[in-house]
């Protein structure tokens, strides 16, 4: 196998495409020898696009259906998708799409992976508690005819792939997660000069940054002060939480790694981490987590299914927590207690137990799924 080519919703060049994972799969792929063919099939927005996903929020105001998602759309991306495999498919060894929405299967007999996160169904019934809408029902009955043509699935949540092989015909595999790292790992080892508590998550996890807030908040202040302890928020902004006011307290929102300003922003923050905080109870963002982890970060979470699959009920790299902002005080407290023996233990764990997470190896796990007859 030496010829791929990799379909993708936005630019597969660009890092800053979807959390930075079509940039690092095929970058990792031509780091390996193989030759990647990028296709970009998605389609620019204009008053078009915006006006009809204007409407269908009017129709359904919680709607996840947009014209990204409608039949109009769908007939443009496949007429990409078919372009390409006319053009590439007498010197393809294999054809990779990075999502379930999508796929070439019915234009070629070449080997199909698709890969991603979940489909939409698994979000709204798992993450968001709630039944398809009338417009939604389309889109996922369409989505389910493309994930059971494809010869190979694959996500990379073990919670996915388990709901997906009850669901739809066919496999879907689980090869491990994935750390999204974009800087080199060494000096992230040492522990000296640690003082952030840092949590990073966009606007659905504001529930689980307010009570980190708050649990903040609840610590000494002496300890605060004579530790010169920060709490520092990536992915929301101040505007967010207008009440809060706090000298130690700081917002960055969205810091993009395909930005070489916000990336350098982004991993300093991490550098200087004494700990990273999500207890978001259904999912706490688990891909920031295994990063912070990569780079030795001790972590505070949820008993959520995603990482209880994955890492089991015991850790010893952290501490489960409930989204609670006394429970979250008590295990800040024992990490800013820890003797840093003890602290260098617990940092040295987190990294061990997502290194086999990193790209390198997961392509190795890919070519060897659909090498398999």
């Amino acid at each position: 196998m030496k010829n791929i080519v990799v379909f993708t919703y936005g630019d597969a060049n660009n890092p800053s495409t979807w959390s930075n994972v079509p940039y690092l799969l095929t970058s990792t792929l031509e780091k390996k020898g193989y030759h990647v063919v990028k296709v970009d099939i998605s389609t620019k927005q204009n008053i078009l696009t915006y006006g009809y996903s204007l409407i269908c929020k009017i129709i359904r105001p919680k709607t996840t259906y947009y014209f990204v998602r409608s039949n109009l759309n769908r007939k443009i991306v496949e007429k990409k998708i078919q372009s390409a495999v006319q053009k590439y498919d007498n010197n393809t060894d294999l054809y990779i799409s990075i999502s379930f929405d999508y796929s070439p299967s019915k234009f070629t007999k070449k080997k199909v992976l698709l890969f991603s996160d979940w489909p939409m169904d698994y979000a709204l019934e798992r993450r968001f508690n709630r039944k398809q809408d009338f417009m939604e029902k389309r889109y996922i009955a369409k989505n389910k005819e493309v994930i059971e043509q494809a010869d190979y699935r694959v996500s990379l949540m073990q919670d996915v792939a388990s709901y997906m092989n009850e669901h739809y015909q066919g496999k879907t595999n689980y090869l491990g997660n994935v750390i999204n790292n974009f800087y080199p790992i060494k000096g992230f080892e040492k522990i000296n000069n640690r003082n952030k508590i840092t949590f990073i998550g966009k606007k659905s996890y504001y529930p689980a940054a307010k009570e980190l807030i708050n649990a903040f908040l609840m610590l000494d202040k002496e300890v605060i002060n004579n530790k010169k302890l920060e709490l520092h928020i990536i992915g929301m902004t101040q505007k967010d939480f207008k009440e809060i006011h706090n000298k130690n307290i700081f917002f960055h929102g969205y810091l993009d790694k395909g930005k070489e300003k916000e990336k350098e922003k982004y991993y300093q923050i991490i550098k200087t981490t004494l700990v990273i905080v999500n207890t978001s109870e259904k999912w706490a963002g688990i891909s920031s987590l295994i990063e912070c982890m990569y780079y030795y970060r001790p972590i505070i979470t949820s008993r959520y299914d995603e990482f209880i699959k994955t890492f089991g009920e015991n850790i010893n790299f952290g501490y489960y927590s409930n989204n609670k902002n006394k429970e979250i005080q008590k295990c800040l407290e024992k990490i800013i207690s820890l003797p840093q023996s003890k602290y260098q233990i617990i940092a040295n764990n987190a990294h061990k137990s997502v290194t086999e997470f990193t790209y390198d190896a997961y392509i190795d796990k890919i070519i060897n799924l659909v090498s398999k007859k």
